[in-house]
């Protein structure tokens, strides 16, 4: 009797089945619309940074339309969808999860199509199918296992503190405010020296404040940007109940994504909440407009402001930083591309994960555009921005300071522990 041949010849990819059904019906439409255009290119940072046509927004929608048409086409309608390799699947994911989810291919779109949350949707689809890539679910894991991506143990968070007296970085029962720290903000050491700007500007205007600690768990936003939505949503809860627990009427943050995602607890806990939700920039500006701070003498250095793309374009707040800004300094300066155009310093969409490199090279094109509008010193309202740009700085050996608005603030106000720039 012949021998019976492999249902999988070695070296060979399996072929799967993949639902599409996290698509609504106006997102299958936009895939195909995307695939047939490529306006974005240009303004894409994993595109001019690689010149890799497939990570072009069109590039992922083309290779997406595939995916769908094998799941919703007429051919699999009237039989069967089709299968598709894994090694296919896999590649697409790899595209996918090489974004820095920055939405500028949403501005410059011709269609106006949503694209950052179609990337968020098909990450999602990517990530129940267990396809996202390995550095990805490493992250997914620390944020199992230690509630940060960082895998970090949770007494971590407090290092920001150790060079600051207790009374300080007050621990209350009951505050006003919550300073929500986040992950990279607490656990990174480039940017620790922010949340205690924040901290001493807190105390400066004598804010009923206090932090969560060790207690704090991720925001979330990574979750969604991994693909993991219950996983947010537990995050979601663990931390409301936290605020709850306070009497907390406002939630203030220094990190961009913490923001988003802070924002959206409404929408991922089931209900509305109590207490509102604020970047830092936006209670900095209006601690000078009521005079709870002012500042006499300006920096004589010229400072040039990077939107963070998560707080400008994503989220519409571009003017606050700016008034700072210029409250604090003589010769404020302005990136060519700025505000809701703003160029990408690559710090987002965990792109660090999987493409560090990749990550730097864009970091390093916008600290390029600093030296060039004359800027002595970087400054931006995002951990993560603060981090990539610091980076790219000192790889390229500028001799740039890169210093987030808050510690600028504090720093002017002589109310940072840290030294002055």
């Amino acid at each position: 009797m012949p021998e019976e041949m492999p249902k999988e010849m070695p070296g060979e990819k399996p072929e799967e089945s993949i639902s599409v059904n996290k698509l609504s019906k106006l997102q299958l439409t936009e895939v195909d619309t995307c695939s047939k255009c490529a306006h974005c290119a240009e303004y894409c940072p994993t595109y001019t940074g690689t010149k890799k046509p497939e990570l072009i927004p069109g590039g992922k929608a083309t290779s997406l339309s595939r995916l769908v048409d094998k799941q919703k086409g007429l051919w699999s309608r009237l039989r069967k969808p089709k299968p598709v390799s894994k090694e296919e699947l896999e590649k697409i994911a790899s595209n996918l999860y090489t974004c820095t989810l920055c939405g500028r291919c949403h501005v410059v779109c011709p269609f106006s199509i949503q694209t950052e949350d179609l990337w968020r949707k098909t990450r999602a689809i990517m990530y129940d199918a267990g396809l996202s890539p390995q550095p990805i679910m490493m992250l997914d894991g620390g944020i199992e296992q230690k509630g940060n991506p960082y895998n970090s143990n949770a007494d971590l968070r407090t290092m920001w503190t150790d060079f600051m007296d207790s009374s300080e970085v007050p621990v209350k029962e009951k505050a006003e405010l919550v300073f929500f720290v986040g992950c990279t903000s607490a656990l990174k050491a480039q940017t620790q020296d922010i949340p205690a700007a924040v901290a001493a500007i807190l105390n400066r205007v004598g804010e009923d404040w206090t932090f969560i600690g060790e207690e704090e768990r991720c925001c979330g936003s990574p979750s969604l940007m991994i693909g993991h939505w219950e996983k947010a949503r537990e995050l979601a809860k663990h931390n409301t109940a936290l605020f709850e627990a306070r009497g907390a009427r406002r939630i203030v943050t220094n990190c961009p994504g913490c923001y988003r995602a802070l924002k959206k607890y409404p929408e991922l806990v089931g209900h509305k909440l109590d207490f509102e939700v604020f970047h830092f920039v936006e209670l900095m500006n209006e601690y000078l407009k009521n005079g709870r701070i002012s500042i006499k003498e300006k920096f004589k250095e010229k400072i040039v402001y990077h939107d963070p793309c998560e707080l400008g374009r994503l989220s519409g707040i571009t003017e606050d930083p700016r008034a700072v800004l210029s409250a604090i300094t003589e010769q404020p300066v302005e990136f060519p591309e700025n505000r809701s155009d703003s160029r990408c310093c690559g710090g987002g969409g965990l792109l660090m994960a999987v493409n560090g490199d990749l990550r730097l090279q864009i970091g390093e094109y916008r600290v390029n555009q600093a030296k060039k509008v004359g800027a002595e010193i970087i400054t931006s309202a995002c951990p993560s921005c603060k981090m990539v740009l610091d980076d790219a700085a000192k790889s390229l050996n500028t001799g740039m300071k890169v210093l987030d608005l808050a510690e600028l603030v504090a720093l002017w106000l002589a109310a940072s522990p840290h030294a002055k720039p």
